[in-house]
């Protein structure tokens, strides 16, 4: 038998009576469990699950409105990480699901309360885990307000993702740029060009070049190389790479790594040339100093080789411009 079946079960059992008499007690078993078993995260999905569909438009409850504020509460000033991505798992099955308009108006009221002050917060752990939420929900949307209202809600969260950016704390930071990638990876067509350009710009020109934390910069590039599966995004994304050439430099083998990776996806791209951003010249001398690490230099040779030697036809085999091309790399790069 499972041994988390009963953690699994009993709060099911519970919840199918009235909510507004066990609503309290259930929450108090979720909490604990939450806690005590090893699988939290995938117990909280559940949980979150089960939550979630009782949630309706039809169905309203003020005690389960203010058990899923407790629980956002509770996330964001959990002093065990463990508990934290718990209750994290068990907030997202509010939102990672299609939001009807009254679902978009209960997120808000469950957020607003708590998660703009808590981005706020003199501690740099209460600030990160409250980022991670805010950014795992994005957008908070009140379809019932006015337009005016609505976008200045959305303006607001713009607002929150740059100073996020620009946190004290390396960690917030590098949590703050993996975010606003993803978003801009889901949301590209929908965020004016104004804000995209803002925010990629710090990511190029800033972020990817902190010096005080590798964590930040390769949140950035991994990032950035994330953005790139978004189609849309190649246009702008031609002119911001060139700002990333001096990361083929970095001291951290893992930003290089990555940075080459980024390099071999725009040579799949029309619109973008890597050479454009890294010259040949310099990528060869970065095999020369890269021999240590058989992974980026594995990267290197898959980068470089077509250049050399380009997809032929079925059938055909290497001619005289091929073998002159090998030569001339040859000679000008005895070293790599």
């Amino acid at each position: 038998m499972n041994p988390d079946l009963p953690l699994r079960s009993f709060p099911f059992l519970i919840y199918t009576l009235r909510t507004d008499v066990f609503m309290e007690p259930v929450a108090t078993i979720i909490r604990n469990n939450l806690i005590a078993v090893s699988s939290a995260k995938e117990l909280a999905k559940i949980y979150g699950h089960l939550l979630q569909k009782s949630v309706s438009a039809d169905s309203h409850s003020p005690d389960i409105e203010e058990t899923i504020q407790n629980f956002l509460h509770d996330a964001v000033y959990a002093a065990d990480p463990k508990y934290f991505a718990g209750l994290r798992a068990l907030i997202k099955s509010f939102h990672d699901v299609n939001r009807s308009s009254w679902l978009e108006d209960f997120l808000v009221r469950i957020f607003d309360p708590i998660i703009w002050r808590s981005m706020k917060c003199a501690n740099a752990t209460v600030r990160s885990q409250a980022s991670q939420l805010f950014l795992d929900v994005f957008p908070l949307q009140k379809q019932s307000s006015k337009p005016e209202e609505c976008d200045a809600i959305i303006q607001k969260q713009f607002d929150q993702l740059a100073q996020l950016l620009k946190d004290a704390d390396h960690k917030v930071r590098a949590i703050a740029t993996r975010g606003v990638c993803t978003i801009l990876r889901e949301y590209w067509d929908a965020l004016p060009i104004s804000t995209i350009q803002t925010l990629l710009k710090y990511i190029c020109d800033t972020l990817a070049v902190d010096t005080s934390s590798v964590l930040v910069r390769l949140a950035a590039i991994s990032g950035i190389h994330d953005i790139l599966s978004q189609p849309l995004s190649h246009s702008m994304m031609k002119n911001l790479l060139p700002l990333l050439s001096q990361s083929v430099y970095d001291k951290s083998d893992r930003v290089r790594l990555e940075f080459i990776k980024i390099l071999i996806t725009v040579k799949g791209l029309r619109e973008i040339h890597f050479y454009d951003i890294v010259s040949v010249d310099t990528l060869f001398m970065r095999l020369v100093h890269e021999r240590h690490s058989t992974e980026i230099v594995g990267e290197l040779t898959s980068l470089l080789f077509n250049s050399f030697f380009p997809p032929s036809e079925e059938g055909s085999t290497i001619n005289k411009e091929h073998v002159k091309r090998c030569l001339n790399m040859i000679d000008q790069n005895l070293s790599a």
